[in-house]
């Protein structure tokens, strides 16, 4: 992590062009289409200023609640611990982080004592009912699945900024693990949604910004996939 003020990322021209030039422009047109039907949604994987997330505010695609301090529409994801719940705090919406990293979030598996359990309700109840002598092991994975379902439950976004650290083509057995992640997430952006206030909505038109790692080893055919799966 960065001692500089914004972060390391801060003073690179090539990020801010992405923001200003490609991002804004298009975030701005999404939400001037939906003619303040309901607030833009937008999920991050932004960088611990969150500074994609206040351009958005201070030109308005975002909302602010001055007097909670709330920034409306906006999720993010964060593997670090200790900055998540600085992170957390900027946003002033609980329920508007996720500590995981983005990848294990989205592609969970089960195992036998979840296969079951598919809400929120059933899961909590079931740590209930097996009390402090549930294995360690299943618990996480019980606290894993309710991150996974809640997440899953905020779809759809009208943008999703996917900033991943890794590499797109990563080294066994994790080879295609982003790839399958970015179908999931555009597999879960098709499906109606709901409002705060109980109104379901879908999105016609969305926005998906990838960036990652690529390098000459990247098998052309692995791009090839990226390309068709988002076009």
């Amino acid at each position: 992590m960065s001692d500089e003020r914004f972060g390391k990322w801060w003073p690179c021209l090539r990020k801010h062009h992405k923001r200003t030039r490609l991002w804004l422009p298009q975030a701005k047109k999404l939400q001037s289409a939906l003619g303040g039907r309901r607030p833009f949604r937008y999920f991050t994987l932004c960088a611990r200023p969150m500074i994609d997330v206040y351009m958005l505010v201070k030109e308005q695609v975002l909302p602010f609640d001055g007097e909670t301090r709330r920034v409306e529409g906006v999720s993010f994801c964060e593997y670090d611990e200790k900055i998540f719940p600085e992170m957390k705090e900027l946003i002033g919406v609980e329920e508007a982080g996720f500590l995981a990293n983005l990848e294990d979030l989205v592609l969970f598996q089960d195992i036998p004592p979840t296969q079951t359990l598919d809400s929120e309700k059933a899961l909590t109840n079931f740590l209930e009912e097996e009390g402090e002598g549930l294995d360690t092991a299943v618990r996480e994975k019980v606290e894993e699945k309710k991150r996974h379902l809640l997440f899953q439950g905020l779809f759809p976004f009208d943008f999703l900024n996917l900033d991943f650290c890794d590499r797109y083509y990563g080294d066994p057995p994790d080879v295609m693990k982003i790839h399958g992640t970015i179908d999931k997430l555009l597999e879960w952006q098709r499906r109606p949604g709901k409002t705060t206030a109980g109104d379901e909505f879908s999105v016609r038109r969305f926005v998906v910004a990838i960036t990652c790692r690529v390098d000459l080893n990247t098998p052309p055919d692995a791009l090839s996939r990226l390309t068709r799966m988002v076009a």
